[in-house]
């Protein structure tokens, strides 16, 4: 995506905090737009609560003024420059840019998209491309080229690489976990004072681990059934596990080892995440043939 900055936005792009959370902006006849979404190559806005092709041709970063709670890892990000003489003009030289790295995210996000900003003495630009939503625990190779007027000097801090899900940046998990913590705060504070009480619950966006039947009993066609209690904490991690009642331990000690691994939505009590405890009942059902 072509993109040139436009001087009515430059206000916005002077962050007070070295990571503050940015939003891309678009330029259209109303004033700037935040781009919600990039698909086949066009930014998309939001216009009477849907998503619209936008005319804007030029971009710059503004600051978000909220946060988004999902976490992406960026992982074996490489940079390969190829010198490019422009015949046409002469003696300019351009530097083409290739930018590539695997991305990882710990909850769903979707309408994705990866920006590469970009700052030298002769460039100022952030360049776009649409990825594919993210799924947990599926990590995702992307590319982004552009073309330079200037060389791009390694170890230099003028590259900088963002991850938006619909208009929002992502928190890198990278970065400072003192801004990390305090952004989580800030989005916590500004969501709950939306929500209800609420008991913990099962998360809908990871499929809980199943238990495994024990083989042996599996194996003599025993059925059962267990129940255990989990301590859920604030962010929906399960802290601890005990075995409130199990026909056959074996049973316990499996559902235990699954419950381990579950994410929960945290519990909500006067507008705060709270540690809770939930009470999980699981049954061990033998098929039919394997009764026989």
């Amino acid at each position: 995506m072509k993109t040139r900055l436009f001087c009515c936005l430059a206000v916005l792009v002077a962050a007070p905090a070295a990571f503050a959370q940015k939003l891309l902006v678009v330029s259209e006849k109303g004033g700037p737009q935040v781009v919600r979404a990039i698909t086949m190559g066009t930014s998309m806005v939001e216009k009477d609560g849907k998503l619209v092709s936008t005319s804007g041709t030029e971009y710059a970063l503004g600051k978000a003024a909220i946060y988004g709670r999902g976490f992406v890892k960026l992982t074996n990000v490489a940079v390969k420059e190829n010198r490019i003489e422009d015949l046409a003009k002469g003696t300019e030289t351009i530097f083409g840019n290739d930018l590539d790295a695997t991305i990882s995210s710990d909850t769903p996000l979707k309408h994705c998209f990866f920006v590469w900003e970009i700052n030298t003495d002769l460039d100022h630009l952030p360049s776009a491309i649409e990825m594919r939503d993210l799924i947990p625990g599926e990590a995702q190779k992307i590319r982004i080229s552009v073309a330079l007027q200037a060389h791009l000097a390694e170890g230099e801090s003028h590259s900088k690489l963002h991850v938006f899900s619909d208009g929002l940046e992502i928190l890198n998990s990278t970065m400072d976990p003192a801004y990390i913590a305090e952004q989580t705060r800030k989005t916590e504070e500004f969501q709950l004072k939306r929500v209800p009480d609420r008991p913990v619950g099962i998360s809908r966006a990871v499929p809980p681990a199943v238990p495994v039947f024990p083989a042996d009993l599996k194996a003599q066609g025993v059925g059962g059934s267990a129940k255990v209690s989990c301590t859920i904490d604030d962010h929906g991690n399960v802290v601890d596990v005990k075995v409130v009642e199990a026909t056959h331990p074996s049973f316990g000690e499996s559902l235990a080892a699954a419950a381990k691994q579950w994410k929960f939505e945290p519990a909500v009590k006067d507008h705060q995440y709270v540690q809770a405890t939930a009470v999980i009942p699981y049954t061990f059902k033998v098929a039919a043939a394997e009764a026989k």
